[in-house]
């Protein structure tokens, strides 16, 4: 009879518990919604590059690593390492261009944002390097998904498609609900 029991106080404690503790925040729930609030707030400005914002944030996070009596690994004992950061590629005078030249003097022009899209982080030059197809560019072992399995990439130039194989189809999508893990850049 006890034992019938058991399985009906368990889930009564699980209810209980939980309601008697709804008038005390945990000390470290409370901690982290203080600094997600601060650090979402309009004042930090959403941390731009450059902006008033992002500075506001970085002492803020400073201030929580000394008073947790973390120490300071920066240059010269501080809290912040330089680093370079570009915020976009300035405005192309004409559009960017894609030939690619074949093995028997063919040649083929792509056509930009229809073949190709320069993207922000782009910058100018020009480059020859044989080319290597490598499909999506997915390397996922935990669902023996390879594109790179058995292709040399090194000093050549990558093409990949975006996204992953089926990424718009519901039905079946790779990966599951995952397949925004395999897409970014």
């Amino acid at each position: 009879m006890f034992w019938r029991r058991v399985p009906s106080l368990f889930l009564l404690a699980l209810v209980i518990v939980p309601w008697s503790a709804r008038g005390q925040e945990d000390p470290v729930v409370a901690r982290m919604r203080a600094d997600l609030t601060y650090l979402a707030s309009d004042e930090c400005e959403g941390r731009g590059v450059g902006t008033k914002g992002i500075d506001l944030a970085a002492d803020y996070i400073a201030r929580q690593f000394a008073q947790a009596g973390l120490v300071p690994g920066g240059v010269n004992g501080s809290w912040f390492q330089p680093f370079t950061m570009t915020r976009g590629a300035p405005r192309l005078a004409h559009p960017g261009k894609v030939a690619l030249h074949g093995p028997l003097g063919q040649t083929i022009t792509l056509q930009p944002n229809v073949d190709f899209q320069v993207m922000a982080l782009s910058g100018t030059g020009k480059v020859t390097a044989p080319l290597v197809f490598v499909g999506h560019g997915i390397t996922a072992p935990d669902i023996g998904y390879d594109d790179y399995r058995g292709i040399d990439v090194a000093g050549k130039i990558v093409i990949v498609v975006r996204k992953t194989p089926r990424f718009h189809n519901p039905d079946v999508g790779f990966d599951g609900p995952r397949k925004d893990e395999h897409a970014p850049f």
